[in-house]
């Protein structure tokens, strides 16, 4: 007797953690679906709004190129990563709110679309020396700081999915994210060394262009 409830005990465990799989994959190609969209929109934002973005980025761009020589190397980075965290503290609140899962899609979307517009805005204004700076000082950077929203989406949005399934009683507490804080740690981690590296890169190659 005892032998067969220990079976179906480890029928019913196996069941779950395949279904935590699932959604966890559903979750990462959706995350991932939404940020590939966003670069995409962002691009076609700028193409079809040029007129609009074009005067407000070439005036920003320029103030931060002129300004960034007169900054020490921790001036830059810190200021590039204090940038980031209005929306570190969003994601980390949100992923604890059964509510936040939509709220974490969107404003992600926003934060990468941006880069789109930006990244148009480098060939569409320069051209070949453009795309020289996008990929020597911009991407870079960039390249982590995309991983580092994929990575921070998918823990807050399963967290929050957690959550609401937890008040709906479709799921225990113990199989919310006891790794939470760990994660959010990781994630801020990840996005100083994005910031790290688009300091990096500035500081390095930013004196071999001139717009």
């Amino acid at each position: 007797m005892n032998f067969t409830i220990m079976k179906i005990n480890a029928v019913i465990s196996t069941d779950i953690i395949k279904k935590e799989k699932i959604t966890e994959n559903k979750i990462s190609i959706i995350n991932f679906s939404v940020l590939a969209s966003a670069i995409v929109c962002g691009t076609l934002l700028y193409v079809f709004l040029k007129d609009y973005f074009a005067d407000g980025i070439f005036k920003s761009f320029t103030s931060f190129f002129s300004d960034f020589s007169n900054k020490t190397n921790l001036e830059i980075i810190s200021g590039i990563a204090l940038s980031h965290l209005p929306y570190i503290l969003l994601m980390m609140i949100l992923g604890t709110s059964a509510c936040g899962c939509a709220i974490i899609v969107i404003i992600s979307f926003i934060k990468v679309a941006g880069l789109g517009i930006l990244a148009a805005y480098f060939y569409s204004s320069f051209a070949l020396k453009g795309i020289e700076y996008a990929l020597l000082v911009f991407f870079p950077g960039k390249f982590v700081l995309i991983l580092s929203v994929l990575f921070m989406m998918h823990f807050c949005t399963n967290n929050s999915l957690n959550i609401k399934s937890l008040i709906k009683g479709e799921c225990r507490a113990e199989n919310m994210d006891s790794l939470y804080n760990l994660k959010s740690v990781i994630a801020i981690l990840l996005f100083i060394l994005s910031s790290a590296i688009d300091g990096f890169t500035v500081v390095s190659f930013s004196s071999l262009f001139a717009f």
